[in-house]
């Protein structure tokens, strides 16, 4: 399997979710091996930061790179599509902190890559495969990640919210199948976690992201209209299984756990190569995703 890259420049841009700051983004062919990094084009003299683990620096409610005190954040959308399109090498300026959310989901910028033409270089891709199981848990919150040997890529994602979401969902990793099976799933959060965000400062974008918030406590929607001085009506949606909070319906009717799924894509493109084994997640988070990739490489 060779390595590939992309054929021309293309550009985008949006604002962070959790910044809610704009940001243009360049992407540009780069060398067969260079891999995949960042550069932050709005600070002077800013080292590339590869993409790798090993360069991750924080993880909470997203995936952020670092190196010293230059870091960009919300990384993982833009990762899994990447990966999803089979992209190893690739240079990504970017003029602020964070990585536009656009959609919520991988889609647009898988497509708009695939717009610029993936060109296949000479160099053979990397692979990982795994020969025993290994096990990460969180004991903070009994959510567990475990990644076992398998020929290919797979991922089993298992959510349960609070007893009320239930959703389960396997994907055997396909260059052929990402781009309608993953990567249109949003992001999304549950309807009680809302204010906890915005009093954090966490979510400062989401009025220009079409991720949706699922509504595990309906008494908090007027609450929620207060806040953010907005009628909501036209927001809600309801498929008899869950009622959301979004510009639009679901995409899929287990839009969430795939979501899951697009996000550990993402983080686990911070391998470097490809991974041959079978990923299981038990409401796991990107705090979680991370620890195996570093019980897997470290």
């Amino acid at each position: 399997m060779k390595q590939n890259t992309i054929q021309t420049e293309v550009f985008i841009s949006g604002k962070g979710i959790h910044s809610g700051k704009a940001a243009s983004v360049k992407f540009l062919p780069a060398e067969p091996n260079c891999g995949i990094h960042f550069i932050r084009t709005d600070l002077k003299d800013s080292p590339p930061i590869p993409a790798l683990w090993d360069n991750i620096c924080d993880t909470e409610r997203a995936t952020t790179l670092g190196i010293g005190e230059v870091k960009v954040r919300t990384v993982e959308h833009l990762l899994s599509a990447i990966f999803g399109l089979g992209i190893i090498n690739l240079t990504i300026e970017i003029n602020n902190e964070e990585v536009p959310i656009l959609d919520g989901s991988s889609k647009m910028y898988y497509e708009l890559l695939a717009s610029s033409g993936v060109r296949e270089q000479s160099e053979e891709v990397k692979f990982h495969s795994i020969e025993k199981e290994i096990v990460f848990r969180n004991q903070k919150n009994s959510s567990f990640i475990r990644i076992t040997p398998a020929n290919e890529l797979h991922i089993t994602y298992h959510l349960n919210y609070a007893e009320k979401f239930k959703q389960n969902f396997t994907y055997q990793f396909s260059r052929h199948t990402y781009h309608d099976q993953i990567a249109p799933a949003r992001t999304f959060t549950l309807l009680s976690e809302l204010e906890y965000l915005l009093d954090k400062g966490l979510i400062s974008g989401i009025s220009d992201a079409a991720g949706f918030a699922v509504v595990d406590d309906f008494s908090m929607i007027n609450e929620l209209e207060k806040k953010i001085d907005m009628n909501l009506d036209s927001f809600i949606h309801s498929d008899g299984k869950a009622t959301i909070i979004s510009n639009e319906k679901l995409r899929f009717a287990d839009e969430m756990v795939r979501h899951k799924i697009l996000d550990i894509i993402g983080d686990f493109a911070l391998s470097g190569c490809y991974v041959r084994g079978h990923v299981e997640a038990f409401g796991t988070g990107h705090s979680e995703n991370i620890e195996l990739l570093r019980s897997v490489f470290g």
